[in-house]
């Protein structure tokens, strides 16, 4: 995994692909450099904000170049993890 100062945080909102136990994961930054957060709808007509999308590696080989396609959930991210450290000192 690459290290990147953009890594989830403890209480951001992140859209997934509902296989958060299946690792490694695939993150993506939501809203361009300004990272505001984009706003979906939930099925039952409820509107959130995301920072954040996360998909399993299975969804990732399987939408590569739509990922928003498998999104099934949102989340709150609990906890700092992946801290993915810099080790290239």
């Amino acid at each position: 995994m690459k290290y990147t100062e953009l890594q989830p945080k403890d209480g951001d909102v992140v859209l997934h692909c509902g296989h958060l136990d299946d690792k490694p994961h695939h993150f993506y930054v939501l809203g361009g450099a300004s990272r505001e957060p984009i706003h979906f709808h939930r099925p039952d007509g409820s509107v959130g904000e995301a920072t954040w999308m996360v998909l399993c590696h299975r969804c990732f080989q399987v939408y590569p170049e739509n990922p928003e396609k498998c999104m099934r959930a949102d989340a709150t991210w609990i906890g700092n993890e992946p801290e993915i450290k810099d080790d290239s000192n």
